[in-house]
């Protein structure tokens, strides 16, 4: 039993947590070893709550009390470990309402608490969008900055349900200084915990900005809006689950709430309590030394899902930037984020490679990445964006402490070389497949710009490109220079990757000087 400071709760409450523990105390305890007087000891009781004192000899009896308390705890976490039930504690049933005259009594629209998700402790907050539809004041954004206060002091995850349509206006500046708080929190609490975001009602305004800085977001269909701009100033498809989830502002998109659930105890599952721990990892019954056998082996994505655990991939951002699959996955049961490039790469396929790398290095989860890509789409549209969003990529990747290693399993031509993981923008260790084509052109251009003269009815355009692809865009040409550290057979990669990642486990962690 445990009862967290007793501002969090109105008087009511207070009082009604007092009897019910009296009544356990009378109910344990003989009458004669009761004492009614203000306790200041081990928990914070209120007056009414009996308790014993250690000057008065009561000390065995206190002290079987709380045996019995942690003993129940105990075996009610030993059940959740079992069943997988969550263990629920609110902190603070209920807080006072806003400033506001006649809002006193009015109970807050946000619920927080921890509890234990599959073994491990997780905090929470939950807006109800039935009271003011989840309006937001400085009482409201409290509730939820204690509660991110106690998950940085312990380090553990935080997930928020969000429902909330926008401050009390007649709030004010009150509103407006509780959205600032939440946001500058869950920004300095980015890398240092896990937080996912729950977006199963309407995340409006500024709220939306909040939701945005958290680790990942799960979008609950048909149920869940998040939006900066009113719809009927932008638009009713703005904001709804499915266009969210295609521009890339949603990691997953469940089919209701309770599919919401469940995608968030699987994301927890891949992902440690706190940033530093080093990195997770999960129990696997596929053999690291597994041959892998492909019936695509330049294909980034099928290589990909053959060299990870079986059944443990977990795709993110799936309904954007299709040239490139990323998501969580364990190889060796090692927990890691997965990247599969396949093709020409478009903005948004970039910005999906800056997101999972970024999250990835927060969360000091290693990035494995599989390179089939032939560099940047050519044409006017993807032309107005794709360079910034390259140069935010490299940004992120040159920062990156995280283990990185690199697969090159078919094209890493151009910019898909460069981008892909190279060794100059940080990558740990770059494995390349035999048939990997490692140039700055791919053979079509590099034949039309270099050797274009040299066609002759003898000496076609089709063998002119084969000679490049096998005289010139070569893996062992690239590890001539550094740039590529091996080259393994296809059956042989999966293991390699596993033996890489376990090398770089502690990456960054011993304190020996480089030489």
């Amino acid at each position: 039993i445990f009862i967290w400071g007793n501002s969090l709760m109105p008087g009511e409450v207070s009082a009604a947590l007092s009897r019910w523990v009296g009544k356990l105390v009378e109910l344990l305890l003989p009458g004669s070893m009761q004492q009614s007087q203000l306790g200041h000891g081990l928990l914070p009781l209120p007056e009414g709550i009996f308790r014993m004192t250690i000057g008065n000899g009561f000390f065995s009896w206190y002290l079987l009390l709380i045996l019995v308390m942690l003993a129940t705890t105990a075996l009610s976490v030993k059940k959740a470990k079992k069943t997988g039930n969550p263990i629920w504690h609110d902190l603070g049933l209920a807080a006072p309402g806003g400033s506001r005259p006649g809002t006193e009594d009015r109970v807050e629209g946000v619920i927080c608490g921890y509890g234990s998700v599959c073994g491990r402790l997780v905090f929470a907050f939950a807006q109800d969008g039935s009271l003011m539809k989840g309006a937001m004041d400085g009482p409201h954004a409290q509730k939820i900055l204690r509660t991110y206060e106690k998950a940085l002091s312990v380090g553990a995850p935080i997930v928020g349900f969000f429902d909330c349509a926008g401050a009390v206006v007649l709030e004010g500046a009150a509103a407006l200084a509780g959205y600032g708080a939440l946001l500058r929190t869950a920004a300095r609490a980015s890398g240092r915990i896990p937080q996912i975001a729950v977006i199963n009602g309407v995340c409006a305004g500024t709220m939306a900005a909040v939701a945005a800085l958290f680790d990942a977001t799960v979008m609950v269909k048909d149920a869940g809006r998040l939006y900066v701009s009113s719809p009927t100033q932008a638009g009713e498809a703005v904001g709804t689950a499915e266009t969210v989830f295609e521009q890339g502002n949603a990691a997953l998109l469940a089919e209701d709430g309770a599919a919401a659930s469940a995608a968030v105890r699987t994301l927890l599952s891949y992902l440690p309590d706190r940033a530093g721990q080093g990195i997770p990892s999960r129990a696997t019954a596929d053999d690291p030394n597994r041959a892998m056998v492909s019936e695509d082996s330049d294909s980034a994505l099928k290589t990909m899902q053959v060299a990870v655990d079986a059944g443990s991939f977990v795709e993110l951002y799936g309904g954007y930037g299709q040239a490139v699959s990323a998501g969580l996955a364990s190889m060796g049961g090692i927990c890691s984020v997965v990247i599969a490039m396949e093709g020409e790469l478009d903005a948004a396929s970039v910005n999906k490679m800056r997101r999972v790398t970024a999250m990835a290095d927060r969360l000091g989860l290693p990035v494995v990445t599989f390179v089939n890509s032939t560099g940047v789409k050519s044409d006017a549209e993807a032309e107005t964006e794709i360079a910034g969003a390259l140069s935010e990529l490299a940004s992120v990747q040159v920062k990156a402490t995280t283990p990185r290693v690199t697969a090159l399993v078919g094209d890493a031509v151009g910019a898909g070389f460069i981008f892909g993981g190279s060794r100059a923008l940080g990558a740990d260790l770059v494995l390349a497949l035999p048939d990997a084509q490692v140039a700055a052109l791919n053979a079509h251009s590099a034949v039309a710009f270099l050797w274009n003269d040299r066609i002759t009815p003898d000496c076609t355009r089709e063998m002119l490109e084969r000679e490049w692809c096998e005289t010139v865009a070569t893996p062992e040409k690239a590890a001539a220079v550094g740039e590529v550290d091996d080259i393994v057979a296809p059956a042989e990669l999966r293991a390699r990757l596993i033996a890489a990642l376990f090398m770089l486990a502690d990456k960054g962690t011993a304190p020996l000087e480089v030489l």
